[in-house]
């Protein structure tokens, strides 16, 4: 009887511990992107440019920028974003992401723009 009692204790064990260290995960592209990310400096610009210089994510897969066609879905795969916006073509650039700031590059690799976290 104590030794099943040990073998089960040391199994659910293993479980508890699993389950917490599967549970400490570290944050996927689609959760850190979620949040507003300006081009430092652009502020000023944000309503005569034609240019992104405002994006901002949400959780249900949505955005919008400081350009109105360009709001709508976006995705992620891997390391690539792609933005669908309305009555434009979608935008699939390649991303880096961190807690603070979002690079984009253009399919030959070359640095697009780079946005920063607004808080």
């Amino acid at each position: 009887m104590k030794k099943l009692k040990k073998i089960l204790t040391s199994i659910l064990s293993v479980i508890i511990l699993v389950a917490l260290l599967t549970g400490c995960g570290s944050k996927s592209p689609s959760d850190l992107i979620v949040g507003r990310w300006i081009i430092p400096g652009e502020e000023d610009n944000i309503r005569t440019t034609f240019s992104l210089v405002a994006l901002e994510f949400f959780s249900d897969g949505t955005y919008t920028s400081n350009l109105s066609n360009y709001s709508g879905n976006y995705s992620i795969d891997g390391d690539r974003i792609k933005l669908a916006g309305i009555l434009v073509e979608p935008l699939t650039v390649t991303f880096e992401l961190d807690e603070n700031t979002l690079t984009f590059y253009s399919d030959n690799g070359e640095y697009m723009r780079e946005y920063q976290r607004v808080e």
